[in-house]
């Protein structure tokens, strides 16, 4: 059964790490979409990785596709 995330409907995992699973999910008008959600209360999560996790949320804004 589907899961949701806020407004995308989550379809299976596509791979997973230490600290973050990525989802092919559909967003509301149906178009795929790759989410990657990451734990923030893992224990395992370090000052570094948060700011690593900032940076690559900055640098994925900046892309139009």
């Amino acid at each position: 059964m589907p899961s949701k995330i806020d407004q995308y409907t989550c379809i299976k995992t596509l791979g997973s790490g230490i600290s973050a699973k990525v989802k092919l999910a559909t967003d509301p008008q149906g178009q795929y979409v790759a989410l990657k959600v990451f734990n923030k209360s893992n224990p395992q999560n370090t000052v570094q990785a948060m700011k690593t996790l900032q940076d690559e949320v900055n640098a994925y804004m900046t892309l139009k596709h």
